[in-house]
Formats: C-alpha cells, sequence, structure tokens
C-alpha cells in the first residue's frame, strides 16, 4: 500500500535523523567547533520535519477525507518544510557572519565524522525523493529536498574544516553559498506548494466546503466564482503585493526617550547607540533590532529579596526579629558573612546600576544580571572579610559603601559588562539573630567601657591641666627667684667694690664708719653714745639725755661706751 510506503520511509528519515544528531554532537563536542554544533541543530529541524509529514500522511491517509482535501493537506505540509528551510538557512546565514574564530580539535575525526553525514544524507534524500515520486507525496518530496539541504550545510562544515585544516578561514563564504542555495531549494518547494494550493480545482473545491456551513449555503457562492475567476490573477498579484507591503513594514521601530538600539543583521552588529525616533531596518530575518533602556536605574539586592505581594506589614523592621512577614524577605544564604575578626554579621546590601554600552552588556557576557548579581556578593565579602564587626558596625559602614562601589566597577570594567555602578547602599548591617542575647551583652559592656574611657578623659581633661598650670607656675616663681638673687649677687658685689675702692682711699674713715654700722646691727634698739678722742674720763651722767634713772654701773657702762 501507498500509506505504507510513505511511513516506512519516514519513519526511516527520524532514525537516520536521529543518528545524524546524535553524531554530529558527538564530533562537536570532541572538536570544539561551533560549525559542526550549529550543523547538529540543523539535522535536529529534520526530526521535526519528519514529525510533520508522518502527521500529513496520517490525515490524508484516512478514507473520510476526500481526494482533493487530502491533496492539499500534503501541499500545506510542503509549504511548512519550506519555511524551515527557510529558517535554516538563516541560521546559517547569521553563524556564518557572527562566527568568531576558535581553536578546533581532533580535525581528522571531525572531517571523518562530517563525511559520512554527507553520505548518508545524500542517500538518504535520494531515497525520500524516490519515494515520494512513486506515491505522489509532495510533502515527501519536499522533505527529500530538505534532507538534501542538511547535505549542503555538511558540505559547508566539510570545507570550513579542511580550509581550517590548510590555514584558511574558508567556512563562512562556503556557508553564505550553501545558505543561497538553500534558501533557492525552499523557494522552489513554496512555490510548487503556492500553485497546488491556487488551481481552479482547489477554489471550486473551497467554494463547494464553504457553502456545506450552516448559515452560509444560502449565500450564492458560483456566481461570485464565475466573477472572481478571470481575475484570479490580479488578485493574487495585489494580495502578495499587500503581503510583501506589510512584511516590509515590519521593520520600522521605535525607539523611546531614555532607549537605545542596535541593529544586527543575520547577528553581526551593523549600527548601535540608535537615538530616541523612528527607525528603520530591513524585516526579518535579514535584520533585526534590540531595544533597550539605557537611563533606567536596576537594582540588585544582596541579604534580602522585596516580596511583591505581602501581607501584614510591620510598624518597624527591627533587626532581632526573622522578617517572615511584610515587605522584605530575608535570605540567609546571602545575608551572612565572615569578618575579618572571625565573626559573623548579617548584611543587606542594595547596587544600583544602569547599562553604559550595550553592545558588551547584551554581547559581551552571558546572563548579565545573574553574573551583577555575583559580582555584587563577592565584592561585599572581600571587603566584609577585612575588617572587624565593631567598625562595620560604627565608623565604618559608609567607608565600605564606597569601597564596595569601587571595586565593583572595577571589576565590571576589567571583564566589560558594560554597566555603571550608580550607587551601592547598605540597608541593613548587624548581628544574626540568634547572637542577639550575647551582642547585647556586649554592647552593653562596650556602652560600660566608652563610659569608664569618658570619665578618665574628663578626669584627665580636669587634672592635666591644672598639674601643668602648677608646674608653669613653680618654674616662673623658681626663674624670678635665681633673677633677683643673681641681681642682688651682682650688687652686693659692685658695693663691695665700691667700698673698697673708698676703703682703700681713706683707710681710718672706712674703718670708723664700718665699725659704727657693724654695733648698730650688733646692738639693736640700745641708746649709744659717741665720745670723740680724747673725752674726759670722769663720770658722766647721761641721764639727761636719756630721760631715765639708770644705775651707776649703766652711768660707767655708757661711758666705756
Amino acid at each position: 500500500m501507498r500509506w505504507d510506503r510513505k511511513s516506512a520511509a519516514v519513519l526511516v528519515s527520524m532514525g537516520t535523523n536521529t543518528f545524524l544528531v546524535l553524531l554530529k554532537v558527538l564530533l562537536a563536542i570532541l572538536s570544539g567547533s561551533l560549525a559542526l554544533l550549529a550543523d547538529a541543530i540543523h539535522s535536529g529541524s529534520d526530526i521535526l520535519v519528519d514529525v510533520l509529514v508522518f502527521v500529513g500522511i496520517r490525515v490524508s491517509g484516512k478514507k473520510t477525507i476526500p481526494s482533493p482535501l487530502r491533496i492539499k493537506i500534503e501541499n500545506t505540509i510542503a509549504i511548512i518544510i519550506s519555511i524551515i528551510i527557510w529558517c535554516s538557512a538563516y541560521a546559517i546565514f547569521r553563524k556564518a557572519l557572527g562566527e568568531t574564530t576558535i581553536e578546533i580539535k581532533m580535525l581528522p575525526i571531525a572531517i571523518l565524522g562530517t563525511f559520512i553525514s554527507i553520505i548518508t544524507s545524500y542517500f538518504l534524500s535520494r531515497y525520500k525523493i524516490h519515494v515520494g515520486r512513486a506515491t505522489t507525496s509532495p510533502s515527501l518530496i519536499a522533505d527529500g529536498k530538505h534532507s538534501r539541504t542538511d547535505m549542503y550545510s555538511s558540505i559547508a562544515v566539510l570545507v570550513g574544516l579542511t580550509g581550517y585544516m590548510m590555514g584558511f578561514r574558508l567556512d563562512p563564504m562556503a556557508a553564505i553559498v550553501v545558505g543561497v542555495l538553500i534558501i533557492k531549494v525552499g523557494l522552489d518547494i513554496f512555490q510548487s506548494g503556492i500553485k497546488a494550493l491556487l488551481t481552479k480545482a482547489s477554489l471550486q473545491f473551497i467554494t463547494l466546503g464553504v457553502e456545506r456551513i450552516p448559515f452560509v449555503h444560502k449565500i450564492e457562492f458560483a456566481g461570485y466564482y464565475k466573477k472572481i475567476v478571470p481575475y484570479r490573477g490580479i488578485i493574487i498579484g495585489v494580495t502578495i503585493t499587500c503581503l510583501i507591503i506589510a512584511y516590509l513594514l515590519t521593520g520600522l521601530f521605535i525607539v523611546r526617550p531614555g532607549e537605545e538600539a542596535i541593529v544586527q543583521r543575520f547577528g553581526r552588529i551593523i549600527k548601535q547607540s540608535i537615538m530616541p525616533g523612528i527607525h528603520y531596518r530591513f524585516p526579518f530575518p535579514f535584520e533585526q533590532s534590540i531595544i533597550s533602556n539605557t537611563k533606567q536605574i536596576n537594582r540588585v539586592e544582596i541579604g534580602f529579596r522585596t516580596r511583591e505581594i505581602f501581607e501584614d506589614e510591620p510598624e518597624a523592621y527591627l533587626w532581632e526579629t526573622r522578617h517572615i512577614k511584610g515587605r522584605y524577605e530575608k535570605r540567609y544564604g546571602e545575608a551572612l558573612m565572615l569578618t575579618g575578626d572571625q565573626n559573623i554579621v548579617d548584611v543587606w546590601l542594595v547596587v544600583q546600576y544602569r547599562i553604559r554600552d550595550m553592545v558588551d552588556y547584551l554581547f559581551r557576557v552571558d546572563a548579565p544580571k545573574i553574573l551583577m548579581k555575583g559580582a555584587s556578593e563577592a565584592a561585599v565579602r572581600y571587603l566584609v572579610a577585612k575588617e572587624d564587626i565593631d567598625l562595620l558596625l560604627t565608623e565604618k559602614r559608609h567607608w565600605i559603601e564606597e569601597e564596595i562601589e569601587k571595586t565593583l566597577q572595577g571589576f565590571l570594567d576589567r571583564y566589560g559588562f558594560g554597566i555603571e555602578v550608580t550607587r551601592v547602599a547598605i540597608i541593613v548591617i548587624q548581628p544574626p539573630i540568634e547572637v542577639v542575647p550575647a551582642f547585647r551583652s556586649v554592647a552593653s559592656a562596650s556602652e560600660d567601657k566608652e563610659r569608664y574611657i569618658r570619665e578618665a578623659e574628663s578626669y584627665f581633661n580636669r587634672i592635666v591641666p591644672r598639674a601643668r598650670a602648677d608646674a608653669s607656675r613653680a618654674l616662673e616663681e623658681a626663674r624670678a627667684y635665681r633673677i633677683v638673687k643673681v641681681n642682688r649677687a651682682k650688687g652686693e658685689a659692685k658695693r663691695f667694690l665700691d667700698q673698697l675702692d673708698q676703703y682703700s682711699a681713706a683707710r681710718d674713715i672706712s674703718m670708723t664708719r664700718i665699725y659704727l654700722e657693724t654695733m648698730e646691727k650688733v646692738l639693736p634698739g640700745i641708746n649709744k653714745f659717741i665720745l670723740p678722742p680724747g673725752a674726759s674720763k670722769d663720770i658722766l651722767d647721761l641721764r639727761p639725755y636719756t630721760g631715765t634713772q639708770g644705775s651707776l654701773e649703766g652711768l660707767i657702762e655708757g661711758g666705756k661706751q
């Protein structure tokens, strides 16, 4: 039976394509060739095509479906296959134009495996086309031609590997040529399918089918059909023209304020930093545009997450609570960090950033948001591990924010993330919940320590200035005493020298003066009488001079004096 033969061909194709996919994936892993990996993906599309063909054959093989409708189902499957062929061509173009140079290993094994896949694809294509022609199955013929494109793709890979062995990078050019051939095959299949669907018999069949629909059979479609048939070519042309215009209009794109765009042609960037406005590019699959908001401030949360839906908002987020409810959800794996003095601290951090370079952000790194989070967490852990917990909780909180921003920005610039860090804010930095009682005791002891230190400083500030003032006063008094003594000694010395000069000039007079001055000092408070030399030695009555009644002994003593 025809149906059995077609089904058998499709099943053979499925098994062969599965073998080719496994072979190419293995070769890609061993050699590291991106071309082989892309060829394996292309071969994987063959399995999808086989599934579509098998479904079409099963549906068209049912006897309850009219013969014209069965033919149309297979032609529709052929059109779908042509679209898949074009997608494969687009993948080849993108790979050829956007691939970077890599090192390929185990070249002989890769070339041998590619040659085997070429031979296998060729005979599989011949087999499916032969069965399709023998069973008048357009979908199976289209599937066979699609397998031939798989052979072309493998030939492109073989050319690229051979060129790499000889020192030439020929695989992009060969892939482009093969892509053009694949597009031509897809066009042929699409054209044959469209012609089969737009025949006069097909339109009549569609009209008869529509007339059987309830509430529609009263409309005279036969009359409209006779009027439309002469203008069938014009209607098709206008329809195709409208479709082409609509297709071209899909190239319009709008860049809004604060956004930037880049345009890729087969994966290669041809325009970048496109400013806001209305712009045009070639429609998909030739070109595509990527638009990103470069002014928007994004954020990375470390140690916690902001809940989108929450209930029972607490009055305050206390550090000794576990944040089971409310707007914020704590993440213990991220929040707990080790400090430089071997303590554990709980850190909540927010990093705000924006896109600075779209090309680096989109194509230099993979998953930039995930890497941004990892880099931010690494930066904060690195800096927290260098400081003591007391400094982190007190005076170095703002300092560490600045250091995290500098460290993180340096890391992003070094690896070309295309990201600018705008702000780093530590929301919470505190000890873990499990050590709250111990930390409170330590905090109380620290407060007592600080109080004692302040009291000691106050006592120091009172005593030391006073002691310094007393020392300064004593020094000044000593300096004054020294000056007085020195000056007095100098005056006495000068007076002695002057007396010596006078003594030398008038020895007798000086001796008498010195004697008198000495007596005045030795006998203070006593009345003294000076008698000239040669005075009478008789008893003198000096009472009238003293105003007292002295005894005789006193008079005699006074006479002696």
